[in-house]
């Protein structure tokens, strides 16, 4: 999967997409057509499909202030398919509704969401870090950059400190920057 993808599949989603759940105190809620635009965005308009089975989706009694009033809690199987990718998602997803076909389509949104979570589309909210920009990874070219742009012996420590450990210990970055060191010394 190229990096253009994996950065639209991680960035932060627009404000208006994410809500607090309408039910569960201290929880987020995804608007499902924030996810439909960036898995169109990432995989192209009619390159990824979504299909959902039905599990269950049986008739129950809410208990409120002001009475019961009847409901529907249903089960289904989401699985999220890119075929050019060759992704195959499947997650579970679930929903309550007093009408039984918001219910089935509330679990099918569910379903949908967790899916795309697993390609990156919301992480940060998954995470508990809000709605925020992913951490962007060096790759090993950037930090090449990033070392050879330091003029002094300090500057070259402080680039290689800030460094992402996995960097710090990659034997090309080593190298380059104990040239660095000799050469500007």
């Amino acid at each position: 999967m190229e990096q253009t993808t994996k950065d639209i599949l991680n960035r932060k989603l627009p404000d208006w997409a994410v809500k607090n759940h309408p039910t569960k105190t201290g929880m987020s809620a995804i608007h499902p057509m924030a996810i439909i635009d960036v898995l169109n965005e990432a995989f192209g308009l009619g390159e990824w499909e979504f299909k959902s089975e039905y599990i269950q989706c049986n008739p129950w009694t809410q208990k409120t202030r002001n009475g019961e009033r009847s409901m529907y809690m249903s089960a289904v199987k989401g699985m999220l398919i890119v075929p050019k990718h060759g992704i195959h998602i499947e997650q579970y997803g679930g929903s309550s509704n007093d009408d039984m076909g918001d219910a089935l389509k509330g679990g099918a949104t569910d379903a949908l969401t967790k899916c795309a979570s697993y390609l990156g589309v919301g992480a940060s909210i998954y995470k508990g870090q809000g709605n925020t920009e992913p951490v962007k990874e060096l790759s090993t070219e950037e930090a090449f950059t990033l070392l050879t742009q330091a003029s002094t012996l300090v500057e070259l420590k402080e680039a290689f400190m800030s460094l992402p450990g996995r960097l710090q210990k990659e034997a090309g970055v080593v190298t380059l920057k104990d040239q660095l060191k000799t050469s500007l010394k």
